[in-house]
Parts: structure tokens; sequence; C-alpha cells
């Protein structure tokens, strides 16, 4: 079992945008894969968020005081403010293969 660590989390508040952006995803993999595929990109993107606030610095940094995330498993990058205090925003990061 991982010790506590004393690094503490900040809350993280996803925009109404990646919220949207959420929303498509998951009905873009609805109809292009099984209902569990759809599922698991759902909860993969929200348990990257969690990653984020727990060590939001590990992450590279982006363009314009932001850090992104890059998804491994699928094509998403996650874009949120450098202070990583807030606003989660999601983007592809490979449109030809999510047309959401």
């Amino acid at each position: 079992m991982a010790s506590a660590s004393s690094n503490k989390s900040k809350p993280l508040d996803w925009s109404k945008r990646a919220r949207a952006d959420l929303d498509r995803i998951y009905d873009y993999y609805l109809d292009a894969a099984p209902y569990d595929v759809a599922e698991k990109a759902v909860r993969e993107v929200l348990q990257q968020g969690k990653r984020i606030a727990e060590q939001a610095m590990v992450y590279r940094a982006g363009p314009k005081g932001t850090r992104e995330c890059v998804m491994r498993r699928f094509p998403f990058i996650l874009i949120y403010p450098r202070c990583a205090s807030c606003g989660c925003c999601i983007r592809r990061a490979n449109t030809s293969t999510a047309n959401a």
C-alpha cells in the first residue's frame, strides 16, 4: 500500500467545454465501438484528471500558460492551466481517429 503523500491534490474544476467534450467522446465511442470501450474511454479521462490534480507539474508545458497531458490509450490531450487550480479542457490529439 502506498504511503500518504504530503503533496495535497488541488481541486480539479472541469470546464463546461471539457464536460461537453467528454460527452462527445462518449457518444463517439458508443457509435464506433462496443459499449465497454465508451465507458473505458470516459473512465480513463476522468482517472487522468485525478492524476493531474495530484501531480499537475509532471506533464509537459503547453502554449499560452497551459500544461498538456497526452492520453496513452485514447487519442486525446487534457489541457489545463499551469497553476493547475481549475479548468481542465479536453482536446483530441489525433482528429483522424476520433472525428467526434
